[in-house]
Formats: C-alpha cells, sequence, structure tokens
C-alpha cells in the first residue's frame, strides 16, 4: 500500500487538561518518554508506523496537517502551552513519521496566527532595519495578510506541489511555530484554508471550521450590510479575518492569559462543561447589578419623581439579569449534554441543522473570492471543531450543489473515550479514513 501525502488531524487541544495530555493522568493513557498521552494518539500513530516499516527504513509521511485547535491557548496560559508542546513533541517523535507539519490554526490556537503576522510582517522587517543602521533603510513593514491560503495542487507532474499564496518557496517553516516542536520538524503556518486541487477537476477545501458559527463571525455578521458598498466583490477570506479575528483573540485567548487565575478559568469551564452552574455566575451577576443600578442615577429629580424612577430602574435591571441567567441556565443544561457554549461542539448532526449549512454554504463563496483558489470549484470539505466525526456525509445546499464532508473528530473528552478520526489525502488528493 503507497503512503499518503498527508494525514489530517484537528482537536488535540495540547494545554487543555481534558486534551491529549491529561491533567491528571486517567486511565487508558499511555506513557511516552515520561508524558502521559490519550491511548487515541498512541493508536493512530501505531498505524502510520506499520505502513512506514512496509517502506523501509527511512520513510516518511509528506505532511502532517493540523487543521486548528492543536494547541490550546485559549484556557491555558501560553508560556506553560509552550513548555508542554516542547515535552510532547518530545516524546512522541512526529519527525521520525512525517517531513514537515503544515498547521491551519483554529480558534483556540488563533492567536498563533496572529502572533505569525506580526513576526513576518512587522517583527522580522523592524529587525532587519534595526540591524542595517540609521540611513540604511532599503525596507519597511508589510501589511498583515489575514488570510493566507496553502495549496497542494495534485494536477502537476511528479507529485503535489505545496504553495502559501504569496510566500515564496522553499517552504522549510521559517516562522516561530517550528518551536513549538523543539525545532525537530518544519512547520508552515496557513490560515485559513489548505486547497487540494485534483487531476479530476475536483478540489477539496480544508479548515478548521469555526467560521461555520456565529461565535466568530459575529463582527462580520453584524457589519456586513454596512460594508457592502466598501467591498462590491462580496465578502472574502480577507475581509472575514479582518473583522472577526479580534474578538476571536479576545474570546479563545486574552480571556486565558491571567496567571494563577487560570486555574480559576479553567475551572468554570469544567463546570459549565459539566452542566454545572460554577458559583462564580452568581457573584457576577450580583457585581453587574450594582454596576447597572449604579449607572442610572435619579438625585437630580424632585424628590416625589426620583422614588417611582427607582423603583422602575431597579425592576428593569432585575429583569434584565433574569433573562441573562435564564439564557445561562439554558446554555449550562445544553452542555451538560456535551455541548459547551457557543452550541456546535459535541452536537451529533451537525450537517442536519439549517444555520449551520448557511453558514458553511457562506464560508464556501467566500473561499472561492480568494485569490488563491478563483475559478475553482469545491466539491469536498473537512473540518473539526465540532469534536464529532463525520465520515463522507453528502451535504445539499441551495441551487443543489453538492458537498462530501468529513470531520476529523477530537481527542478531548472528561473519559478515556474519544471520537477521533485521522484523516488520508492520498496520490490523488482523496480524502479517506486513516
Amino acid at each position: 500500500m503507497p503512503l499518503p501525502v498527508g494525514i489530517i488531524i484537528s482537536d488535540i487541544h495540547l494545554g487543555d487538561p481534558r486534551g491529549v495530555v491529561p491533567d491528571p493522568p486517567m486511565a487508558g493513557c499511555a506513557t511516552l518518554n515520561g508524558v502521559s498521552v490519550r491511548q487515541g494518539w498512541v493508536d493512530w500513530m501505531d498505524r502510520v508506523d506499520q505502513q512506514l516499516a512496509a517502506q523501509g527504513e527511512g520513510a516518511r509521511i509528506p505532511y502532517l496537517v493540523l487543521n486548528g485547535d492543536f494547541w490550546d491557548i485559549a484556557i491555558r496560559n501560553v508560556d506553560e502551552a509552550a513548555a508542554l508542546s516542547l515535552d510532547f513533541f518530545r516524546a512522541v517523535e512526529v519527525e521520525k513519521r512525517f517531513s514537515s507539519i503544515l498547521f491551519l490554526p483554529g480558534n483556540h490556537d488563533h492567536y498563533l496566527w496572529s502572533l505569525v503576522q506580526i513576526e513576518t510582517s512587522i517583527l522580522r522587517p523592524l529587525e532587519n532595519l534595526r540591524q542595517q543602521g540609521t540611513g540604511t533603510q532599503t525596507s519597511g513593514v508589510w501589511k498583515l495578510p489575514h488570510s493566507q491560503c496553502a495549496t497542494l495542487d495534485f494536477r502537476k507532474p511528479g507529485g503535489p506541489e505545496l504553495s502559501l499564496w504569496r510566500v515564496k518557496p522553499p517552504y522549510v517553516g521559517n516562522v516561530f511555530a517550528g518551536g513549538l516542536t523543539g525545532g525537530r520538524i518544519p512547520v508552515n503556518v496557513a490560515y485559513p484554508n489548505l486547497h487540494l486541487l485534483r487531476p479530476s477537476g475536483g478540489a477539496c477545501v480544508v479548515t478548521h471550521g469555526h467560521f461555520f458559527q456565529q461565535a466568530w463571525t459575529l463582527i462580520s455578521d453584524l457589519l456586513r450590510s454596512s460594508l457592502g458598498p466598501h467591498i462590491p466583490g462580496g465578502m472574502d477570506l480577507y475581509c472575514l479575518e479582518l473583522l472577526d479575528a479580534g474578538l476571536t483573540d479576545f474570546i479563545n485567548y486574552s480571556l486565558g492569559q491571567v496567571g494563577p487565575l487560570s486555574s480559576v478559568v479553567q475551572g468554570i469551564y469544567d463546570q459549565v462543561r459539566m452542566g454545572k452552574e460554577p458559583p462564580e455566575i452568581a457573584k457576577i451577576l450580583s457585581a453587574l447589578r450594582k454596576v447597572l443600578d449604579d449607572a442610572v442615577s435619579f438625585t437630580d429629580e424632585p424628590w416625589w419623581k426620583a422614588g417611582p424612577l427607582e423603583w422602575g430602574s431597579d425592576r428593569f435591571i432585575d429583569f434584565e439579569l433574569l433573562v441573562a441567567r435564564k439564557l445561562l441556565e439554558s446554555a449550562i443544561k445544553r452542555a451538560g449534554g456535551g455541548n459547551v457554549l457557543p452550541k456546535g461542539r459535541n452536537v451529533t448532526n451537525f450537517l442536519k441543522d439549517p444555520e449551520n449549512c448557511a453558514k458553511i454554504a457562506d464560508y464556501l463563496d467566500c473561499t472561492q473570492r480568494d485569490p488563491s483558489v478563483q475559478g475553482v470549484r469545491f466539491d469536498e470539505m473537512v473540518f473539526g471543531h465540532t469534536h464529532e466525526t463525520i465520515s463522507g456525509d453528502v451535504l445539499t445546499l441551495d441551487g443543489g450543489r453538492t458537498l462530501k464532508c468529513w470531520n476529523t473528530g477530537s481527542l478531548v473528552s472528561q473519559s478515556d473515550r474519544t471520537d477521533f478520526m485521522p484523516l488520508a489525502i492520498d496520490a490523488a488528493g482523496l480524502i479517506s479514513p486513516f
């Protein structure tokens, strides 16, 4: 059996205490070079080893595609996640099995994409200027790319050819992300898509999938009608990322970077994930009530008017907080069934929800406008994010267009059981379970 060109995985969540490296270790884990990892990781690596052994010494699979949320810096301090990453890659020895990593950030590791852009477009040019010295300026900083997709073109003779939009080859992983592996393997970074272009004329888009939910398209959704005249070509991946990146980094990075308090944030997250109401909720609502009450003052009104107004404002604030509590209770109840806000994670039949299908269709439209693949028609999609595997289900979009969908699942779980399905890319760019 020939080796695959690449293997796609997602949602490993290295840094999440319930991710690939559970903290504390739980039943069903294996110890690799002193690091406790989920058995699901060991099992798929064993399958890789079997195929490599059949090819002979020195064989490698060209690409390991990390399709988002491999690192979790949304609920783990970034310094701790980076240190854990060094231990993990030392233990699992990915470099003995793959030639390179292609990393497509998701939402829990989106901030790494922000850092890569700052590194390559701002910090590196500024460092070059510093080294040149005064009066010898030959270059300036670059505009942030926001969207920079990768393409594997299987139409080329001699095997698939990798390209990164507006990045000159060779693609040797010349960004800091390779350091997260301890420099053991080159890491190229693209965002938000990998495009597989096939000799048959079809094409597959590989993307994490967070843009299929409004929590990560909230700003662009709200502003789309107002922005219409300014983007006559329609919303594309560049605009989508430009508008929504700030909120994504706040939700999925800044809130978790609180030093020793990150354990408190993690505790709240875990309790919600199990369907329990954290005690901090009551404290937050109480504090919010005081802020709202203090903000509404009637001291300048005559006494006979101030009293009724104060009573009315108190009742209105109570009603607002009641609505907020009911929304939280509903969210926690859904989380108890495995669905952590926002809805979409651990939801079966993801493709049967019309809202999800509409977001997927909208995202495909954005992808079709990307300059790296103009004129390409996609008939297949691989995504993650929902933590539930999908095995080639066919989605029918408006107009009768069909889209074959795959989802790689996740290694995150409260128990030793996970829903995880690595996918192989063969020499023709076709997708199948590995």
